[in-house]
């Protein structure tokens, strides 16, 4: 079973978690209720100084690394906004290694058309997209591999892990609203990395490639991959969690 967390009650601006999605909650959105704001976080770590490398202690059998590509455009996203790869990498929540991933990309069909921009900028061409299942269908192919997972046992506690609150703030419930899908209660709360870095480091992060910089980590892949963003992102909760940082849930809706 997927858990939340108790949040402080001081409001946090959204920050989005790649460049070529900066993008607004679609009217009629579901609030989110979040944690403390990066400054207080990064000021917390000014004033705490660095930690002691130590296994972080954390409450999680599996984290779910998360990173969605969805259709874009050069001036504004198309609307409605669809998600055209879905992948997850379920990492073990002791060994901080990934065992298992879900991976599709996935068939838009308000726009099934993708532009040229989109594809110079995510790599994913046209058909890549053609013929492959759509989110109905691709929702219920990650129930079936959570059920596989282990990851439905109500003693199993997992949870999602982004780079910034737009996949599951934004993305997500905004299509499903669209054509009338209810996610899985799993999909309203999640640790946002940039947050559980700006507490560790000290600092505010502008993505992934910054991170994995402050970090001494070597990034893998293509930015806007969102697989290969997937992988950098669980390289990054690896080192974090080696770092003692604490992995909570930092916002649900």
């Amino acid at each position: 079973m997927l858990v939340g967390a108790a949040f402080q009650s001081r409001a946090v601006a959204a920050f989005c978690c790649r460049l070529l999605h900066a993008r607004t909650a679609p009217p009629g959105s579901a609030s989110v209720h979040r944690g403390p704001t990066m400054v207080d976080l990064v000021e917390a770590a000014r004033v705490r100084g660095p930690r002691a490398p130590s296994p972080s202690v954390h409450r999680f059998h599996h984290f779910l690394v998360l990173d969605f590509e969805a259709t874009c455009d050069k001036d504004a996203p198309p609307r409605p906004q669809e998600i055209i790869e879905f992948p997850i990498l379920r990492v073990n929540g002791k060994s901080m290694e990934v065992e298992s991933t879900f991976h599709t990309y996935v068939r838009p069909t308000a726009h099934p058309e993708l532009s040229a921009f989109c594809t110079e900028l995510t790599g994913i061409v046209q058909d890549m997209v053609d013929g492959r299942p759509t989110l109905d269908q691709v929702l219920q192919m990650v129930d079936e591999w959570m059920e596989k997972e282990g990851l439905l046992d109500p003693e199993t506690k997992s949870v999602f892990v982004t780079c910034g609150d737009w996949d599951l703030k934004v993305m997500l419930p905004g299509q499903c609203s669209h054509l009338n899908l209810q996610p899985r209660d799993c999909y309203r709360s999640w640790i946002n990395i940039k947050k559980v870095y700006a507490a560790s480091a000290g600092r505010y992060a502008k993505g992934i490639a910054d991170m994995m910089a402050g970090l001494n980590l070597q990034h893998e892949g293509r930015l806007h991959s969102g697989i290969d963003d997937c992988k950098n992102i669980a390289a990054i909760l690896k080192e974090l969690a080696r770092r003692g940082a604490t992995l909570e849930v930092t916002a649900q809706l």
